[in-house]
């Protein structure tokens, strides 16, 4: 007759036990299942079977029914000790009871574990850095199925492997090398699925940017920065650093070695600052040019003064200190003086008295060509720099007339801070006549800058002719309601230019609107004035006072010059440019000739019944 089994699957901590029931008869042995029960501490009916017919079910061995589990413990509770990150299991495997291994018993719940993230380190970008490896371990029965791998960023992280091993031999490792393109934290996201489940890794690492230094010129010189022990330059050096990092960059040279810096390239800093603060937000390669100490320099203290210090030598004694601070002073610490005059001396004398050919600033552009050059207005650029480089737009204390005589106004011979004595001031940034004169009032005011010159150096300075867009200064004065402020400059062309546009804002256009952005704009005698960008922004290189004959605007022929309007690129409005120039009702505004900084553009209005010049440009 038909036999009819039945069998039950019995669970703790992962080990299957079987016994079959055949016409009322046991066929396993109780014993053992009781035995197996008690060492256990449970047994939980998970499936039954009910089958019409079929071979007698094998007896359980005893020693399978009390072996410990892969982790090499035992609970309760039916799990199962994993190491690492468990995989969560997927419909239909062996975890949910649904499948049975070939001796008829269930297997043990499968499940993935591994190292939940890996932290790569840092790597310079387009290089490669670090790699480590991901261990993926699999316990289960056997599975013939392929893992499927996903990546959320293979450009930064390159993964080597594929971990078809993991379910017939239940590990495998995958190598993850980082590569990072671009700079700044890396992340990415690395899963693996099998049919047991899903188990996955977070890699992060650091991208980081080179920085490269590079000395140039004939000058000697050294670039250091307290941000990294690598940045100690000689000719090169180079570091790496976090990407979004501000590096400090400090350029030196020493007293008595004829040097200075006069340039960066490369970097966010432009001129000749001895410090330098570089953006790392991609790699960078900077350059700091040392130029030989050859012409005289000149620069504005960094440091103001008091006007009643006693005489001359006092401030004598203050530029020499702020030079020697600077690296840029001879070996005796003497190789500067004020350029201011004194009791019985006046400051053209004491200028003819250093056996000079003219001054540099410090970013090695022309200051004068030589002591007649000063006092006659031909100023090739404002002196602007201070000993350290730094850019300053600030009064300085002069006491000498337009020609460099004594006149008296020098605060009774730098004795006097009161308001009964009487100064003359010059400005930093101040071309013809106005780097001497551009304040005269009483000694009662807040310490002053000093001019510093030079007076050792032999050889002239050489000025670069560059070429370029023209712009200059109109020879004619324009009076509005007298016509167009275009035609006028179109009557006073330099040689070579066909065609001109008065740089001014009119209702209709904005004065920015007669520039090329990107065209380097030179006065008659090729001094770079600025790219039309930069005069836009007010930012000149030098001041337009040169006409177009090529002569350079006298205290005469006056300084100021219409403009009509505050900025540059916004039109001009009826307040501001006399009803649009046709007005000799009302103001204007004007800006001032011999200023190389915001005063070129604009100090203020004038009446419209004035005539003023006009700066003019090659369109």
């Amino acid at each position: 007759m038909a036999s009819e089994w039945r069998s039950e699957h019995c669970y703790a901590l992962g080990v299957a036990m079987v016994w079959g029931v055949r016409s009322g008869e046991t066929v396993c042995w109780p014993a053992v299942c009781a035995a197996a029960l008690a060492l256990l501490g449970g047994c939980a009916i998970d499936a039954r079977e009910t089958r019409a017919s079929g071979p007698s079910l094998p007896g359980p061995n005893p020693a399978e029914m009390s072996r410990p589990n892969a982790a090499g413990s035992q609970n309760a509770g039916g799990s199962e000790n994993a190491v690492g990150a468990a995989a969560t299991p997927l419909p239909g495997d062996a975890a949910s009871g649904n499948a049975a291994s070939g001796d008829g018993s269930m297997p043990v719940a499968a499940t993935l574990s591994a190292e939940p993230a890996l932290d790569l380190g840092a790597a310079e970008v387009a290089q490669s850095g670090n790699t480590l490896i991901w261990t993926v371990e699999r316990r289960g029965a056997i599975t013939q199925a392929l893992p499927v791998l996903t990546h959320s960023n293979a450009a930064d992280f390159e993964v080597i492997g594929d971990c078809a091993t993991l379910g017939t031999q239940g590990s495998c490792a995958l190598s993850v090398q980082f590569t990072p393109q671009t700079g700044g934290v890396r992340t990415s996201r690395l899963e693996l699925a099998l049919e047991d489940g899903r188990i996955g890794v977070d890699l992060t690492g650091n991208a980081q940017v080179r920085l490269t230094l590079v000395r140039a010129g004939g000058g000697q010189g050294s670039i250091r920065s307290a941000m990294s022990d690598a940045i100690d330059c000689g000719e090169r050096c180079t570091a790496l650093f976090d990407a979004g990092a501000r590096i400090a960059l400090d350029a030196s040279t020493r007293n008595g070695d004829g040097s200075f810096l006069s340039a960066w390239q490369g970097a966010e800093c432009e001129g000749p600052s001895q410090r330098c603060t570089v953006l790392m937000d991609a790699t960078k390669t900077v350059e700091a040019t040392f130029s030989p100490m050859r012409e005289n320099l000149v620069f504005v203290s960094s440091e103001p003064y008091a006007p009643n210090l006693g005489g001359v030598a006092p401030y004598d004694a203050a530029c020499n200190e702020q030079a020697s601070a600077a690296g840029i002073n001879d070996a005796t610490g003497d190789a500067y003086f004020a350029g201011m005059g004194g009791a019985g001396v006046s400051l053209r004398d004491r200028l003819l008295a250093a056996p000079v050919t003219g001054w540099t600033r410090l970013d090695g552009l022309p200051f004068a060509l030589d002591v007649d050059s000063l006092f006659d207005g031909q100023i090739l650029h404002p002196v602007r720099y201070t000993e350290r480089g730094e850019t300053r737009s600030v009064s300085v204390m002069i006491g000498a007339d337009s020609d460099g005589s004594d006149n008296g106004a020098n605060c009774d011979a730098w004795s006097s801070a009161t308001a009964d004595a009487t100064l003359l001031a010059g400005s930093s940034v101040g071309g013809p006549y106005t780097w001497q004169i551009s304040y005269a009032g009483g000694c009662d005011f807040s310490p002053l800058h000093l001019l510093c010159f030079g007076r050792n150096g032999t050889a002239p300075p050489a000025p670069i002719r560059r070429t370029g867009k023209l712009i200059w200064l109109s020879d004619e004065e324009f009076l509005p309601g007298s016509g167009s402020p275009d035609e006028v400059c179109q009557r006073s062309m330099p040689a070579g230019v066909s065609s001109a546009l008065a740089f001014l804002a009119t209702t209709e256009r904005a004065a920015a609107a007669v520039l090329d952005p990107a065209a380097l704009y030179v006065r008659p005698d090729g001094q770079a004035v600025g790219t039309g960008e930069q005069l836009a922004l007010r930012q000149p290189l030098t001041g337009i006072w040169q006409l177009a004959d090529g002569s350079y605007v006298t205290f005469e022929q006056g300084f100021t010059t219409w403009t009509g309007h505050s900025e540059r690129t916004e039109p001009g409005q009826a307040t501001s440019n006399c009803d649009n120039w046709q007005s000799t009702s009302g103001s204007g505004w004007v800006g001032f000739a011999t200023a190389a900084g915001d005063d070129f553009w604009f100090i203020g209005s004038q009446p419209c019944a004035a005539a003023n010049h006009l700066y003019c440009v090659e369109p």
